[in-house]
């Protein structure tokens, strides 16, 4: 069934590591969740922009007044004529409604709101810088998953290799026996390398099915047929490749961007200290006008204010910010510590896998060379069915370990490319 599934896998288009890198990178969610969040970021900064924009707005407003009317009996011309000063005989309340309305328009500078725009630059270049590691990550996965694919397809034809070699030593074992030349154990003997190389290639066939899912999941698509890239070379000196880590980690530069963050904020702190210029702009009507309420008003007013005593909390913002930029100082120098530490044993790990290989293939020249030695002794009945057995177990072991040992090393380039920041730029 296992073989059955990836009949079926192996129909798909062929499968570069480049092109595996740009599926996940296109699929994968953290990545979509933080452009998403740089992206709110970035509207951020607009909305820091708009702090320096005008306010304008309309009003309008009724009133009802109360007014009273006075009927003196006699015309108030008549009593004026003869110099009269009678008493009103009646007076009458009458309601009125006066309406208002009109524009305003104000503007208010303080210095903090620059700085606040600063603060936003950094949050969105913090968030970019995390999206950058985070690609190395999904990368470094990517890399993981394909090689372990194709170490796993070299592993089946080696123990497929082994399969037919036991084959052919059963059929000479038979017809040696047959002849009288060989003992019915050296046919019992090829029958348990025969199962050995089995159950070698089913457990070969069951570590592909993994890593083919896992690739699969990663990039969305059937692998198909992988490509196998060619070998990568990695950097020879460890003071370089840690001074490239140091210049080009996507998480060092987050620490820095942190730093330059924190000092952007204690600058917003510092400056609500400063003056504070407002200007403010009315324009109005009153219907029905009075005389103490002109048809038309209008009227500018422009502040200066400078803030002297605020309640001290703005004294301890600026501590809090001070001290947030010594613990974003002490994060980054503690960040560049780790990554000479991952560089290191990464580096390590790489130039260790590289000497794997090179003692690797040494053994399976020799390996090579004693098999066909023995089998050539076995047909002229010089040696026994199990040195055979041995020689066998012996090449298909070297050859093994050099599957291995070749992808284990790719492995590890691909991995000391991420500790020193550069396999996002691949």
């Amino acid at each position: 069934m296992i073989s059955l599934a990836f009949a079926v896998a192996l129909l798909a288009e062929p499968l570069t590591l480049d092109q595996a890198f740009e599926l996940a990178l296109g699929r994968d969610e953290r990545l979509k969740a933080n452009a998403t969040q740089a992206e709110q970021a970035r509207r951020g900064a607009d909305r820091a922009r708009t702090l320096f924009n005008p306010q304008a707005s309309l009003f309008a407003a009724g009133t009802v007044q109360n007014e009273i009317e006075a009927d003196f009996g006699v015309p108030a011309s008549v009593q004026a004529m003869f110099g009269l000063n009678l008493p009103p005989s009646k007076s009458v309340v009458q309601q009125r409604l006066v309406g208002r309305f009109g524009a305003q328009a104000s503007a208010v500078y303080n210095a903090q709101y620059w700085g606040q725009r600063e603060v936003v630059r950094h949050q969105v270049e913090v968030l970019l810088s995390q999206g950058g590691r985070l690609r190395e990550v999904v990368m470094l996965e990517v890399a993981q998953a394909y090689f372990d694919a194709l170490r796993a397809d070299g592993r089946v034809r080696i123990g497929q290799a082994a399969l037919e070699r036991a084959r052919a030593q059963k059929d000479l074992a038979q017809a040696r026996i047959k002849a009288g030349a060989e003992l019915k154990t050296a046919a019992l003997q090829a029958e348990l390398d025969i199962t050995r190389a089995e159950r070698q290639i089913l457990d070969a066939d069951s570590q592909r099915m993994v890593a083919y899912e896992t690739l699969a999941r990663l990039c969305g698509r059937s692998p198909g047929t992988l490509v196998q890239p060619p070998p990568q070379i990695g950097p020879s000196d460890l003071g370089a490749a840690v001074e490239e880590a140091t210049r080009s980690r996507r998480d060092v530069q987050e620490a820095l961007r942190t730093v330059e963050q924190a000092e952007a904020e204690r600058q917003v702190a510092r400056r609500k200290l400063w003056p504070t210029l407002g200007v403010v702009g009315q324009v109005s009507a009153t219907q029905p006008s009075s005389v103490f309420a002109s048809a038309l008003n209008w009227s500018v007013i422009a502040t200066f204010a400078v803030p002297l005593y605020q309640g001290g909390g703005e004294y301890l913002d600026i501590k809090d910010r001070e001290t947030a930029i010594v613990l974003a100082k002490n994060t980054t120098e503690q960040r560049k510590k780790l990554v000479r530490d991952d560089v290191t044993r990464a580096f390590a790990t790489y130039h260790t896998a590289r000497q794997a290989v090179t003692l690797a293939e040494r053994q399976v020249a020799v390996a090579r060379e004693n098999h066909s030695l023995v089998s050539s002794q076995f047909k002229a009945g010089a040696v026994r069915s199990t040195d055979v057995t041995l020689a066998q177990i012996e090449l298909t072991s070297a050859e093994d370990q050099v599957v291995v040992a070749t992808f284990d090393r790719e492995l590890a380039a691909t991995a000391l490319r991420a500790a020193m920041g550069t396999l996002a730029a691949r």
